[in-house]
């Protein structure tokens, strides 16, 4: 699939849930990471809802329902609604996009991820 001025996420959705917490793990403890209540209005706005994630993040359903993704490389993770988990796969703009990349990204190499997911 080609990427132009676009980034490339994975959602993961559990139905029926009402109420979940985020955490994110930095190599040495877990952090809780509250959802926004910001609307999004652009796809510019998203990026205010990501945190950045070195190898786990889990989705707390309840105490006894937790969804937890290990990635092999670091990235940014949401939870845009109760139930979903989001994580960044890819990103490629050719311009400044204000979300820190000056620059902007230009890669053409193939995207290889590996992920565990648990529940």
């Amino acid at each position: 699939m080609p990427l132009d001025h676009d980034d490339l996420n994975l959602r993961i959705k559990v139905n029926g849930v009402k109420e979940s917490e985020l955490w994110t793990h930095n190599s040495l403890y877990w952090k809780h990471r509250p959802r926004s209540e910001k609307r999004v209005v652009s796809p510019r706005d998203i990026g205010a809802h990501f945190y950045p994630s070195v190898g786990s993040s889990m989705l707390r359903i309840d105490e006894q329902m937790e969804l937890t993704l290990t990635i092999d490389h670091p990235t940014a993770v949401g939870s845009l609604a109760p139930g979903e988990l989001e994580f960044g796969l890819g990103r490629k703009n050719r311009f400044d996009d204000d979300k820190g990349l000056p620059e902007g990204v230009n890669e053409k190499d193939i995207l290889s991820i590996q992920l565990s997911l648990s529940v």
